[in-house]
């Protein structure tokens, strides 16, 4: 899942800041809040020596792709990615990641509202609903894979969701999302509702990236 907080790296060394409280803080007059970007599951981007060091590997004038490649071959790091085995599998990788372990113990803290990206909320995935259930969010979004099954997916979000104290108390919003790219080189998100076609709630949901 690619819950898609990305959190800032140390620019010196390219290490995580964990502290996420810190992170959230608005910078400056013009910034009325923060998005945060997690990897829950990891990222091919984001890389652990052989003394458990991680960090992210950044661009650095190439192609990501192309510099992430070149890590793995030119250096001692591994990717931090958990991509299979069960839900009790991937939690035990989860924590033996600095990285992923603050990211797992923050879901269980965090408030207002989450959005997922990408993600199929699959049973082997029940840690994340698990973390979640003692959060104290409000509202949730998923993203709806436009070429799948979405009626079949809602279906199973909510089904999910009823299994759990806190969670089953949330009606979720699904969404399509497009990609645009925008002039200064990144992407925005947009979405379409397709639980509430005439909601805005969710629009709250989604920020420039």
């Amino acid at each position: 899942m690619y819950l898609a907080l990305h959190t800032l790296s140390r620019e010196d060394v390219g290490l995580f800041e964990t502290d996420y409280d810190f992170l959230r803080q608005t910078r400056g007059e013009d910034e009325e809040k923060v998005v945060l970007v997690f990897y829950p599951h990891g990222n091919l981007a984001i890389s652990r020596s052989i003394f458990g060091d991680e960090q992210k590997v950044s661009r650095d004038g190439v192609s990501l792709l192309e510099n992430v490649l070149r890590h793995w071959v030119e250096s001692d790091h591994i990717p931090v990615f958990v991509s299979e085995g069960s839900s009790t599998d991937k939690l035990r990788s989860i924590k033996r990641s600095h990285y992923l372990g603050s990211v797992y113990n923050d879901l269980k803290q965090i408030k207002g509202n989450i959005v997922f990206y990408g993600w199929s909320a699959s049973d082997q995935d029940k840690h994340i609903f698990e973390a979640l259930d003692h959060s104290g969010i409000d509202k949730i979004a998923f993203s709806v894979f436009k070429g799948g099954q979405p009626s079949k997916f809602i279906h199973h979000v909510c089904d999910t969701l009823s299994d759990y104290s806190h969670l089953k108390h949330i009606k979720p919003d699904f969404l399509i999302l497009r990609v645009k790219e925008a002039g200064f080189g990144g992407s925005i998100f947009y979405h379409k509702d397709i639980n509430h076609p005439t909601s805005k709630s969710a629009a709250t949901f989604l920020q420039p990236i």
